[in-house]
């Protein structure tokens, strides 16, 4: 989220001994301060268009940047599972970002049976709170913990099947689409079609989908273990 007139922020300063650290004869008072920020997407978002299907409540100056999960933990200052997504995770040598992604299983036919059509969480409106780090403190009291959190003023202009509830997307029935199974998305379930076809890298693919059931109660429903029995030859 982008403001375009800037914030002011109102702290306090206290004076610490670090926990038997510090060298003060006499502690001195604590200091009031006012900081005036205005937040700028950071570079790699610039080139980016405002996505203008987000806006917010009760104002017109604010504008919402399409962002990736991995730039929501820079912002957030996680470097380690930054470090730790790219070091075991993209560079291992199966690729699993990459082609492997991609690629059917080693296997002639795959079957896959889920629930859809309900809502399911796809997405997030997040705006960074308004907030200064001390990150120089042990106090758990003194330290800001979080300065990405979700923007519960949000709302979508015209998105057919997708409803926004305190910053959370979700997919629903819409006139023209699927949605998921109230975990899993439905371009996330449907995913194995691509694997369809003939030749080395391509299998038989056959699709079951059930309105209505859950990720987890699907276990329990008398149509998929109909379609089990089906699939194994019992029926």
């Amino acid at each position: 989220e982008s403001g375009g007139v800037g914030s002011e922020l109102r702290f306090q300063i206290l004076p610490t001994d670090r926990e038997g650290q510090g060298f003060f004869f006499e502690i001195p008072s604590s200091e009031q301060c006012v900081l005036k920020v205005k937040w700028r997407p950071p570079p790699s978002m610039k080139e980016r268009k405002p996505f203008d299907k987000v806006t917010h409540k009760r104002t017109t100056i604010h504008k919402y940047y399409p962002a990736t999960p991995g730039e929501l933990l820079v912002a957030e200052g996680l470097n380690n599972a930054v470090n730790l997504l790219r070091d075991s995770y993209a560079a291992d040598p199966v690729d699993p970002r990459g082609l492997s992604s991609w690629y059917p299983p080693p296997i002639k036919k795959v079957v896959a049976i889920y629930g859809i059509n309900l809502p399911t969480e796809v997405s997030g409106i997040y705006q960074r709170k308004q907030s200064v780090k001390l990150s120089y403190s042990t106090s758990k009291d003194l330290c800001v913990r979080q300065l990405i959190v979700l923007d519960k003023d949000a709302k979508l202009n015209g998105l057919d099947g997708y409803t926004i509830e305190s910053g959370i997307i979700r997919e629903t029935k819409g006139k023209a689409k699927k949605s998921g199974d109230g975990t899993v998305p439905y371009w996330s379930l449907q995913h194995c079609r691509t694997w369809q076809g003939e030749g080395v890298k391509k299998c038989d693919v056959k699709v079951y989908e059930i309105e209505g059931a859950e990720h987890r109660a699907i276990l329990n429903e008398a149509k998929f273990h109909k379609i089990l029995l089906e699939v194994i030859g019992c029926v």
